[in-house]
């Protein structure tokens, strides 16, 4: 027997052996580790997942407390323990710590379920200070992160602001046509550097005159002559702007034509009907009747809430103002020849106006209040004309959502409109008062500012 042979067969087969374990053993560490990465990946994209799942449970909790201050709460049914809302305290906690006074409600959404009916997870929505000037709105969204069994959640909050429904020199829902001499600008009643003693100073002027349209067609907005809008124009998809003659849109002095980015196609403006205020009462608003000045009539009416069936001014009729009025007129307004209504100085009013027209021509309103916000006229869904004439300058905010506006003739207006269609012509200008986004609202809240903030998670 050939016994080197042997030890060198034992040997080759000890190496193989020795070369098979250590591969083995190579392979084991590199699977397992592939495998660990794997896993490691495989969870870091599953959290990776629901934690964006938890921000998309948060806003829908931003949202659901948002539809309460914007649609609910106007009404007076906002936060019924009927929805699920709960007041803060009495051990219900806040999600944030609270400042002293603070005061809010609470709502937990639990169960939330995908497409397949598979559940998510929740969502805790708190509104801080409703009746405040900017109350704000928490939500936390939480995600059980299954089969880890750890929960992944994200806080979010929202300070909100009063919206306006003027946030525009002119909105319509349908068109608007602009011809003759007409243009349009801008001013701040409230900051004396934008105007003299709240009255436009064109000196002082802006160029934020911006004319907007929810309409689709073309020649959503046609503009011809010397037609003038220092600002933007705004139309809805598809709707289109042409211009004739030397009309312009753009920067103040700008030539003819359309100026670069001063145009836009996305126009989708939620215009609803003008109501009543809520606390609007047949009870509580005296019924006055019909107002009818004719000849050299001259009246006063002071201060209060009323129910009117009508009124008609002509001839040099002068109607009187003083204080603070709100008036829910039946019928419709007629102000014709030389006869004023006249809003004494530190005085208002707001028209809500259920007649079929406004027509106002001669020397109309005079608002010695000097702002448009203290000349408020609302057409209510009835209304569906209203038109602006004659010489005198105009000082208003007009709300008429299904009228057809028609200005015309050579007196000046400041403020803003919102109608159906708008028709300009004449040699007026109009004046935007920018003041008035903060100034009068009438269209719930907008978000004023959005943040996360960080909490700690398992």
């Amino acid at each position: 027997m050939n016994t080197t042979l042997t030890r060198k067969l034992n040997s080759i087969k000890g190496s193989a052996l020795l070369a098979a374990v250590i591969v083995s053993t190579v392979l084991t560490v590199t699977v397992g580790g592939f495998l660990a990465y794997i896993n490691h990946e495989y969870y870091i994209n599953f959290r990776s997942f629901h934690w964006t799942q938890a921000l998309h449970l948060a806003e829908a909790g931003i949202e659901d407390g948002f539809f309460e201050m914007n649609e609910r709460y106007p009404q007076g049914s906002a936060f019924l323990s009927a929805n699920g809302w709960q007041s803060i305290g009495g051990g219900i906690a806040a999600l944030q710590t609270l400042g002293a006074g603070d005061t809010g409600y609470s709502k937990t959404v639990t169960n939330l379920t995908d497409s397949n009916g598979n559940v998510v997870g929740s969502y805790t929505v708190q509104v801080i200070n409703p009746t405040g000037t900017n109350p704000y709105i928490l939500a936390k969204g939480t995600v059980a992160n299954a089969p880890y069994g750890i929960q992944v959640s994200r806080l979010t909050k929202i300070v909100l602001q009063g919206s306006s429904v003027f946030n525009f020199a002119l909105f319509s829902k349908v068109s608007i046509t602009g011809s003759g001499n007409m243009a349009t600008d801008s001013y701040i009643s409230n900051d004396p550097a934008y105007s003299t003693n709240g009255l436009y100073d064109s000196s002082k002027r802006r160029g934020n005159g911006d004319v907007g349209s929810n309409g689709t067609a073309s020649n959503t907005i046609g503009l011809s002559g010397n037609a003038d809008i220092n600002g933007v124009v705004g139309v809805g998809p598809g709707g289109s702007l042409t211009t004739s003659g030397n009309a312009s849109v753009g920067p103040i002095g700008y030539g003819t034509g359309v100026a670069a980015g001063y145009f836009r196609n996305d126009m989708a403006v939620d215009i609803p009907n003008a109501s009543l205020p809520t606390d609007y009462s047949t009870s509580t608003w005296a019924n006055y009747g019909a107002i009818n000045y004719s000849g050299n009539t001259v009246g006063t009416i002071s201060a209060g809430d009323r129910r009117i069936s009508s009124i008609s001014l002509s001839g040099n009729a002068v109607l009187n103002l003083t204080g603070d009025h709100r008036m829910h007129v039946t019928g419709n307004i007629s102000i014709s020849g030389n006869a004023v209504l006249r809003i004494v100085s530190g005085g208002s009013i707001k028209m809500y106006v259920a007649g079929s027209s406004v027509s106002i021509s001669g020397n109309g309103v005079t608002n010695n209040s000097l702002t448009p916000d203290k000349f408020q006229l609302y057409g209510m869904s009835t209304c569906t004309s209203v038109s602006f004439s004659g010489n005198a300058a105009l000082i208003t905010a007009i709300y008429a959502p299904q009228a057809a506006l028609s200005i015309s003739g050579n007196g000046d207006l400041s403020g803003a409109a919102v109608a159906n269609t708008i028709s300009m012509s004449g040699n007026g200008d109009f004046h935007y008062d920018e003041a008035l986004k903060t100034t009068v609202g009438g269209s719930g809240y907008t978000v004023k500012c959005w943040q996360e903030i960080n909490i700690p998670q398992q």
